[in-house]
């Protein structure tokens, strides 16, 4: 069967009915019956084409919105960047003052983000005490720990038979 224009706009009726798609549908629009119109998406592949138009679709949009989104961070940093030398212009004009150390601050974190570099600092500290459960025992009780875990350790090493003695173990104050 050759694809006529009838046809062609049996499917793009169908392409149209989108979630609502059904070969009835276009039966009914058509005025052919149901199975005419199934034969029709059987010989021209209408459920392929639609997967071909979506993905189509599908890539088009995303390139669109790659580009929208491109354009406005260009339009954004032009922005930053006018801003910036605008702010420039005025504390070289001696028009702007930094007054306080807050406002200090702010522009070497600024000039930080704008190097990339990073603007804060985050130290990791364990508690070790907590991370064992060493906090709540008395001195007895926590020497004998530690004795326990010395002797592991010179176990260890003379496991390891590379040499190493006891003696290597550094002592417990």
């Amino acid at each position: 069967m050759t694809e006529t224009l009838r046809h062609r706009e049996a499917f793009e009726f169908y392409y149209r009915l989108g979630d609502q798609r059904s070969l009835g549908l276009v039966a009914g629009e058509c005025k052919v019956s149901e199975k005419t119109a199934a034969a029709w998406s059987k010989a021209f592949r209408w459920q392929r084409r639609v997967a071909e138009r979506d993905a189509e679709i599908a890539r088009d949009l995303r390139v669109q919105t790659d580009t929208d989104v491109l354009a406005e961070r260009i339009r954004v940093r032009r922005v930053i960047r006018d801003a910036i030398g605008d702010f420039a212009s005025r504390l070289e004009a001696d028009e702007v003052h930094v007054t306080s150390v807050g406002d200090f601050e702010r522009l070497v974190k600024l000039g930080l983000l704008l190097d990339g570099e990073a603007t804060e600092s985050v130290r990791h500290r364990y508690d070790w005490e907590e991370v064992l459960g060493l906090g709540d025992l008395g001195n007895d009780e926590l020497g004998e720990r530690l004795a326990q875990a010395a002797a592991m350790l010179t176990q260890e090493i003379e496991d390891l038979g590379a040499g190493a003695t006891a003696r290597d173990v550094p002592a417990l104050p």
